[in-house]
């Protein structure tokens, strides 16, 4: 199985192969070693798919959580600035010029409804 660099290394056995001692392992038929190296590279196979797919999902895991603290400290901090009571004045202020042309837009819109509805009439 790779390690973390992608080398390939070989589980090492002890001296009696993990078999108790004076009893030796069983010679394995040649089915069952070649079923034994399938299921090994099996079972390594399947281990490189989850390191791939840990090594993919860290870093976005990483990204979403950061991006929603950020987000939420962001907005906390720009809820409790302008929710200040002293503060509605000053935000809802309308400059004088952008009044007047205001006014002046609302009358010429009227005065546009008005001409709709006489043409409407006519026709």
């Amino acid at each position: 199985m790779p390690d973390a660099n992608g080398d390939d290394y070989e589980f090492s056995r002890d001296d009696n192969g993990g078999f108790p001692l004076g009893e030796e392992a069983p010679a394995l038929t040649e089915r069952e070693a070649l079923e034994t190296e399938l299921i090994r590279r099996l079972i390594s196979s399947y281990f490189n798919i989850v390191r791939e797919t840990i090594a993919d999902q860290v870093p976005k895991a990483v990204m979403y959580l950061l991006v929603n603290h950020s987000k939420d400290v962001v907005q906390n901090r720009l809820v409790s600035e302008l929710y200040k009571e002293d503060l509605f004045q000053e935000l809802l202020y309308e400059d004088d010029a952008i009044k007047a042309e205001r006014e002046k837009c609302e009358k010429l819109l009227s005065t546009y409804k008005e001409a709709a509805k006489i043409i409407g009439e006519v026709l």
